[in-house]
């Protein structure tokens, strides 16, 4: 389905859902639609219950046993325990209708999909909980890594001779497999998620290439790391991780002898030690200087040490990072935000001591219309240690 269609889905289910807090129900309810009997065994009896559901009593004892034996099958944390059950009188017709729906192909990150439709606007954006699709993504993915690696990979096969081949892609292939990640504002997964797809497919392409079958997959979910300071959403990126590696085993009719989950911590991003990693990624949540609550207000002063002028939240995650490329400078990081950091009094304020540390922006895209219910314009920026035989872009969406 296309990703407008999924999002009218679920607002649809949850527009007929009375009362707030569903969103560990949304969740959970996504990550059964998309769990296979593979990763779940008996989960198609469950949700064959729930299309055929007549009564909201009914609906809800399937849910209810179907979330009881995911947990008892994988133990997640979004599953532990119990979680506020809405009414569904108004609801059962959806429910089964979307119980009724294939989702066989449908990538994870539709969990932050329904959590998001789950949530009021106002609670929405109070938290800055607006998740970001794949298209988005991947304009931060391309530049950022896949645009480098399918150069060489394509490289490899059209100028090294058959004989060499298969040992350059290996060497490519064990690059793939030590690259990390970290979204230190993760919500649910959605840029690991998407990150670790195109890791896999690009693994798989270069085995393809090596004329080769049946290897397993070398990616390692410990690579993959998320820091998020909303419980749920939290483990709900967890556990879109656990779809994601079994969806791309299926699609790629491969395995991952990787029995490791991700590292995703409930933390607040602002005041805990960062994983070094080689790519820093994501969408820190969005709100200008008036809108900034005064537990963010504490953060941002701790972090730009007390110094005075307008800056917008987003801006402690680039400053965060900008401290974490010194530290690691192969390190790059690239982060999708609100245009206003990147305009007035915020680019001497922020965008100074970022090349005061010798690093540059790598890419960056021109302003742009954000296609969410947060109804902003946006900015992408990638920066890292300054390299002045590395190619700089800007794009343009608007061409």
């Amino acid at each position: 389905m296309e990703a407008e269609a999924i999002r009218q889905t679920f607002k649809g289910l949850f527009k007929n859902i009375e009362g707030e807090n569903h969103e560990k129900f949304a969740a959970r309810t996504a990550f059964c639609l998309l769990a296979d009997q593979g990763l779940v065994p008996e989960i198609g009896y469950y949700r064959d219950a729930l299309k055929e559901a007549e009564t909201a009593e009914a609906a809800f004892n399937a849910l209810n046993l179907m979330f009881v034996h995911v947990w008892d099958v994988l133990h997640l944390p979004l599953f532990s325990g119990t979680c506020e059950m809405p009414d569904l009188s108004k609801a059962v017709s959806e429910m089964n209708s979307i119980f009724g729906m294939d989702w066989t192909d449908e990538s994870p990150v539709v969990l932050g999909t329904a959590v998001e439709c789950a949530m009021k606007r106002d609670e929405r954006r109070k938290k800055g909980a607006f998740y970001t699709g794949e298209e988005d993504i991947m304009l931060i993915l391309n530049p950022l890594l896949l645009d480098d690696l399918e150069k060489e990979r394509c490289g490899i096969i059209s100028d090294v001779s058959a004989e060499d081949r298969k040992a350059r892609l290996d060497v490519l292939i064990g690059k793939l497999s030590v690259m990390s990640f970290l979204d230190p504002a993760c919500g649910c997964g959605a840029f690991l998620v998407k990150a670790y797809e195109e890791m896999r497919t690009m693994e798989s392409v270069c085995v393809q290439a090596m004329l080769q079958q049946g290897i397993p997959s070398r990616i390692r979910m410990k690579n993959f790391h998320g820091i998020e300071l909303m419980e749920t959403a939290a483990q709900t990126a967890e556990a879109a991780l656990v779809l994601a590696k079994r969806r791309m085993d299926r699609k790629l009719l491969t395995h991952s002898v990787d029995s490791g989950r991700a590292d995703i911590r409930n933390e607040n991003a602002l005041k805990v030690e960062w994983p070094a990693v080689r790519f820093i990624l994501g969408n820190p949540p969005f709100g200008g200087n008036c809108t900034t609550g005064s537990g963010a207000k504490e953060d941002m002063r701790r972090i730009f040490n007390g110094k005075k002028g307008v800056l917008d939240f987003s801006a402690c995650w680039y400053e965060l990072a900008s401290q974490e490329i010194a530290k690691k400078p192969d390190t790059i990081a690239a982060f999708l935000s609100t245009s206003s950091v990147c305009q007035g009094e915020q680019v001497y304020l922020l965008w100074k001591r970022i090349l005061d540390r010798n690093q540059e922006i790598l890419f960056a895209y021109r302003p742009f219309n954000w296609k969410s219910d947060a109804a902003v314009n946006c900015v992408i920026v990638g920066f890292g240690t300054k390299d002045p035989n590395r190619p700089k872009y800007l794009y343009d969406l608007d061409g």
